[in-house]
């Protein structure tokens, strides 16, 4: 039997962007520095869907945790950097950034029978907003309670 891996909505700290304080991705965590990451990247007339593998997913400076949202066997990774690929990325459209990507993957992903049922845009706010104060007060952020070090 396959192992399976958490997928998570990350979030990132950023800073000069018109309208948003934090990046968002889709993250598939084989332990809790190997990942496999997938998101738009780029402004309005160049975002593009970028996936890639990294190694210090833990240590990342910007991380400021995210929201588990389901899981996918080991088996399905190659299926699901395909599946993701057919998420529209739409240029120069004003409403268009990496949190209306990463909740068009999740209905994709959700409708695939992926993730979980409660993927609505209040939910995954609610719990990046409490991520957030968890990372601010140094408690354990999601990829630190699914990888627990003993």
């Amino acid at each position: 039997m396959a192992q399976s891996y958490p997928i998570v909505v990350a979030q990132y700290k950023i800073k000069n962007h018109t309208s948003r304080t934090e990046h968002w991705n889709i993250v598939v965590l084989q332990t809790i520095n190997h990942a496999h990451v997938f998101e738009v990247v780029g402004n309005s007339d160049t975002y593009a869907h970028v996936p890639r593998t990294i190694h210090n997913f833990a240590r990342l400076r910007d991380l400021r945790g995210g929201c588990s949202v389901g899981s996918i066997a080991e088996d399905k990774l190659d299926w699901l950097k395909e599946r993701l690929r057919e998420v529209p990325v739409l240029r120069y459209e004003p409403s268009f950034d990496c949190h209306t990507w990463v909740f068009e993957a999740l209905h994709l992903l959700r409708d695939d029978g992926i993730v979980t049922d409660d993927t609505s845009e209040r939910r995954i706010r609610a719990e990046l907003k409490l991520e957030e104060e968890r990372w601010e007060e140094s408690e354990d952020t999601v990829e630190e309670r699914l990888f627990p070090r003993h």
